[in-house]
């Protein structure tokens, strides 16, 4: 990357170099010869010299200059260290006679710490429609609403650039889903009005750091395509057109790297969030401790991943800091400021590999918890059929007709309401809390006045209330793990999701080969062969073909509405 964005440099024709000097460089690059520099070795402040020190000693045959050479990248087999000598000898290359000018134009310049912003920049791009896309799959997994998503909060209310197009993204990525909801003022599970703020708040928190990206973006796609150098060489003004400047300085790479870095440790922050809210039955609406499908007692879940993101979220605010407050005077005072340009490149790559950590983790939670709402989903209508069932075996004589659907229908609203509250307890536990609340409401209901003036129905019917809680307790609980043994089996919640996160969760499902968490004795691999592989399909690209998908049909769909 380095001598390409210095060959870019150099053939402007600002530096006063020979053609024959870029053409060394282009057959450096073709036979896959790369210099090796030392990691610290700049402040790029006279430009990255340590690090172009090595391109220059490479095309010249320096003996003490270390290069890779062979096929493939730096882990293949096939690649070796090696001197620069033997690496040109070896692929049929003469040293290079620099000429005046040549070896100052060769060392002076950004090109290393372009490079490595560069990489860190595409990172950053991808991860940032990550975390969207995770967040999308969030609003799915704690039954959040589309409300803070709507054309008019963003579009109309606040148009920032940058919250339209991350509350479209989101807007468009869970079209379909049948887990967000519409709230409805009646429903006697609505106990929280808005979302959290994690997701409430997605496109306010997100949206200006799509806006820092694209500055940063404007910012390298300049540095990468200008000279320098210095002097430089005004051709227009003849022999007199050497011109001394500091286009060497690379404080605009350092303030680009220092957005992103910043706007990661957002991405991370609100993942993270997300993350503590998925494991917490407080505020997860109904979901296990920990994600824990099976018993909470014995099984842990995803506990191990809500304390590695802590642990990551915490570097990742520490290399978030900036680094360009840290300059030291170098060179007997004569680089006095020096952007450090390469250090603060290299922190925000640390910082992309810290961020892929935590989205990895966040996307491991947010498959385990779509399944576990997916197993409720399955078993909602079993929980239906049970109340109705046992409720006619333990009224006589039995009711009937609108009473028995007036009642049935509130004992089923506050039984989903229970399930949701006693996620913490095992099966046996969580059953028999959840049918105490059951049996007060038949109480209750029995002994209301008819509104027609006639007798209450505790007076007709009567209502054996112990063999009520004891049969619908016993009954819940048995389809309850008949329910869960049936979906560890062959269970999937994609059909349940959105047109854009379905994509992301078929990819860990499917793609990667990921099964849902079961518990100790049933996984045969760990939480963290699970988040690993997930890690290394962030790392490689892979997911990054499926984030296109998810968000090139949601750019569509912006084109086609306009």
């Amino acid at each position: 990357g380095a001598m390409a964005i210095r060959l870019n440099s150099l053939i402007r024709g600002h530096s006063g170099v020979r053609l024959v000097v870029l053409e060394s460089m282009i057959r450096l690059m073709q036979e896959n010869i790369t210099p090796c520099p030392p990691l610290r070795f700049t402040i790029s402040a006279s430009g990255d010299l340590g690090p172009l020190a090595y391109i220059a000693g490479s095309l010249t045959g320096d003996n003490d200059c270390l290069v890779w050479e062979g096929e493939g990248t730096v882990n293949s087999e096939h690649r070796r260290l090696t001197t620069a000598p033997l690496a040109l000898q070896r692929h049929g290359l003469a040293p290079l006679s620099l000429l005046p000018k040549e070896g100052l134009a060769l060392v002076n310049g950004t090109a290393p710490s372009c490079s490595v912003a560069a990489c860190t920049l595409h990172d950053a791009h991808f991860l940032l429609l990550l975390s969207q896309a995770t967040t999308a799959l969030c609003v799915e997994a704690l039954l959040g609403t589309a409300e803070s998503f709507l054309p008019f909060i963003s579009d109309v209310a606040r148009p920032h650039p940058g919250q339209i197009e991350v509350a479209r993204n989101i807007r468009n990525a869970i079209r379909g889903s049948t887990l967000v909801r519409a709230y409805d003022e009646r429903s006697a599970s609505e106990r929280l009005r808005q979302d959290r703020y994690s997701l409430r708040t997605a496109p306010q928190w997100l949206g200006p750091q799509v806006e820092e990206l694209r500055s940063a973006h404007d910012t390298l796609n300049i540095e990468i395509n200008s000279t320098t150098d210095n002097p430089m060489i005004d051709r227009s003004k003849g022999v007199k057109g050497s011109i001394h400047g500091g286009n060497f300085q690379g404080t605009s790479l350092t303030v680009a790297m220092e957005k992103i870095r910043i706007g990661l440790q957002h991405v991370g922050q609100i993942a993270y969030a997300q993350v503590v809210e998925l494991g917490s039955p407080s505020m997860s609406r109904g979901l296990p401790p920990d994600l824990a499908a099976n018993e909470p007692s014995f099984d842990y879940g995803q506990k191990a991943l809500d304390m590695a993101c802590a642990a990551y979220l915490a570097e990742l605010s520490f290399v978030s800091n900036t680094v360009s407050n840290h300059v030291q005077a170098a060179e007997m005072h004569n680089q006095s400021v020096n952007s450090l340009a390469m250090v603060s490149a290299r922190y925000t790559a640390v910082a992309v590999q810290l961020t892929q950590m935590i989205l990895a983790n966040l996307l491991l939670s947010l498959c385990q918890a779509a399944d576990i709402r997916a197993m409720h989903a399955c078993f909602f209508p079993k929980l239906e059929r049970i109340v109705q069932d046992t409720l006619a075996q333990t009224t006589t004589p039995a009711l009937n007709g609108q009473h028995l659907d007036k009642l049935c229908a509130q004992l089923i609203d506050q039984a989903k309401v229970s399930f949701g509250e006693t996620s913490w307890l095992d099966t046996k536990e969580r059953f028999v809390a959840l049918c105490r609340p059951l049996v007060a409401d038949v109480h209750a209901f029995l002994a209301q006045p008819s509104a027609d003036g006639l007798p209450a129905l505790a007076g007709i019917h009567t209502f054996d209330a112990s063999r009520f809680h004891s049969t619908l307790a016993s009954s819940l609980a048995d389809a309850w793990v008949v329910n869960r043994e049936a979906y560890f089996r062959d269970g999937t919640a994609e059909s349940l999701l959105g047109c854009g996160t379905q994509k992301l969760y078929r990819w860990v499902r499917h793609d990667l080969g990921l099964r849902m968490r079961c518990g100790i004795d049933i996984d045969h691999d760990s939480t963290d062969v699970h988040a690993s592989r997930i890690y290394e399909g962030i790392v490689s690209g892979e997911v990054n073909e499926i984030l296109l998908s998810v968000f090139e049909e949601a750019a569509m769909r912006m084109e086609h509405t306009q």
